[in-house]
């Protein structure tokens, strides 16, 4: 009898819309390796929370052998999981939960000791280890990168090794097994498109940090978009490796490839990437030759001090003149469209600070304008992430009070029950990711386990918006426009079979 994989991405009420690519790798190499499972994707992500029940319900109709649930999120979305997986168990305790996403590899023990209705947490790249718990589930000390409970204590097994390139060749960008999406595979109109993992940088406010970069082939890549492309019909595509253009030679070739492509299929594609690899000429020829829509630079911050604090660079004035003299003149005259990130609410920040920020953000608008173009900023509210440096400094320093590491769970229950704050966050900051936002948050209370929000902070974070949608040459992205749209069901109306999101 056929075990069964849901692959679930859980309700994204107040964030950015988009369907998980990662849960789309997933379910593939599950395909190519366990002949024994059937594969389904469970997109929950336009439901209404309170109909999460019901449509689990109608996911598990029928379906026979044993049934893994596989929940994905991240730490704004971690309330989310948790509804998720207690109407999986209050519908049949038989399910077998299983967490996976940045936030739960970060936070897997207190998951665990916390909430018996999650049965594993799958921490980090997750391929090797959910194939693994598949055949597995009942020893899961066999089972690499895996944590869960026996006993009292929780285990935590050895890390399995990373894919292997040649595995992500393997690896097709959209579905191989029959299904409907009902929130689009990628975000802001574009499909996401992943064509190498990791990212060697150390950020301190980054999850992903200190990696090796794999990359997928330049004809497997080819392959990829002429199946995204001309047989599902996408015409945008994002390319959301976390560092793009990492390696010149690399990079030429597979622009030259796909200039060549386009030759055949029409569309554009935009990437995202940082401002050091932008600085070589020949590399943004050949992106222009192959139709580069625009580059996202993950600047993230103006002044010198806040790029050490985030741990950007050792050479701040080096890297902000790099960016306003080399790199953004380069990539608006090769005709390629410019996005920058920054991050705001930064602890610390003061006034002269969010001034300097102004000047250096009118100095790039000029350059801008010089083109006849605008720079688009998007703004992310700086917060702190799990398992990243900065939380485990704030956690060392008491900063969390005696909540320590699981401030995590107590902030992502209070955000979620604040509305109007969740919403201000999303419309107006790439909050998608969530993480504690400490800069907006009043310092002592915070020390003391408590969540309240600094007006004065927020007064300040809406007068800097408001200044740079001031300045000649700059644009500044609105994300409510993006967010998710919930599709309530049964008496409350909306979208006719919203339930129906198994693949």
């Amino acid at each position: 009898m056929k075990n069964t994989l849901l692959l679930v991405m859980p309700p994204q009420l107040g964030l950015l819309e988009g369907f998980s690519s990662g849960l789309i790798a997933l379910g593939n190499y599950i395909k190519l390796h366990n002949e024994d499972t059937s594969v389904r994707l469970l997109d929950l992500a336009e439901v209404a929370p309170g109909d999460t029940s019901k449509c689990v319900q109608a996911a598990l109709q029928g379906l026979s052998g044993t049934v893994f649930a596989g929940i994905t999120g991240t730490t704004a979305g971690y309330q989310s999981m948790l509804s998720t997986a207690q109407a999986f168990k209050q519908c049949s305790s038989g399910v077998i939960t299983v967490f996976g996403g940045p936030h739960a590899t970060a936070q897997d023990e207190i998951i665990l000791d916390r909430h018996r209705f999650v049965d594993f947490v799958v921490r980090g790249e997750g391929e090797i280890a959910l194939s693994s718990l598949l055949r597995h589930h009942g020893e899961p000390e066999r089972v690499p990168s895996l944590s869960f409970r026996d006993g009292g204590r929780i285990v935590k097994t050895e890390d399995a090794p990373a894919l292997d390139p040649a595995i992500l060749d393997l690896l097709d960008p959209f579905p191989t097994f029959p299904g409907e999406l009902s929130s689009p595979p990628g975000k802001f109109d574009h499909v996401t498109y992943v064509s190498a993992r990791g990212c060697p940088l150390k950020c301190d406010f980054c999850v992903v940090r200190n990696s090796a970069i794999r990359t997928k082939s330049v004809p497997a890549v080819i392959e990829d978009l002429r199946h995204l492309v001309g047989q599902r019909g996408y015409k945008r595509i994002a390319i959301e490796d976390n560092f793009f253009a990492h390696r010149p030679k690399r990079t030429l070739e597979l622009c030259a490839a796909i200039a060549q492509l386009q030759k055949e299929m029409d569309f554009n594609w935009d990437c995202q990437t940082r401002v050091e690899s932008m600085r070589r000429s020949d590399v943004l020829a050949a992106m222009a030759k192959a139709n580069c829509d625009k580059v996202f630079l993950g600047v993230e911050a103006l002044v010198p001090a806040q790029l050490q604090f985030l741990g950007k660079t050792q050479r701040p004035e080096k890297y902000l003149e790099c960016l306003s003299v080399e790199v953004a003149p380069q990539i608006l005259s090769a005709g390629i469209g410019l996005e920058i990130n920054l991050q705001l609410g930064i602890p610390g920040e003061d006034e002269s600070q969010r001034t300097a920020t102004l000047l250096e953000l009118s100095r790039l608008g000029r350059i801008a304008a010089d083109y006849g173009r605008r720079i688009v900023v998007s703004p992310q509210l700086h917060v702190v992430y799990p398992g990243t440096p900065h939380s485990q400094t704030h956690v060392a320093n008491g900063g969390f009070g005696t909540l320590g590491n699981a401030a995590f769970e107590e902030f992502t229950a209070w955000e979620a029950e604040h509305q109007p704050v969740l919403t201000f966050f999303g419309e107006h900051f790439a909050h998608g990711n969530g993480g504690i936002p400490i800069g907006i948050l009043d310092r002592g209370g915070l020390s003391r386990s408590e969540f309240l929000i600094d007006d004065a902070s927020i007064g300040n974070l809406s007068s800097q918006l408001a200044a740079m949608e001031g300045i000649e040459g700059i644009s500044v992205r609105k994300y409510g426009e993006y967010l998710t749209r919930t599709a309530q069901v049964g008496e409350s109306g909306g979208k006719a079979g919203a339930c129906s999101r198994a693949a």
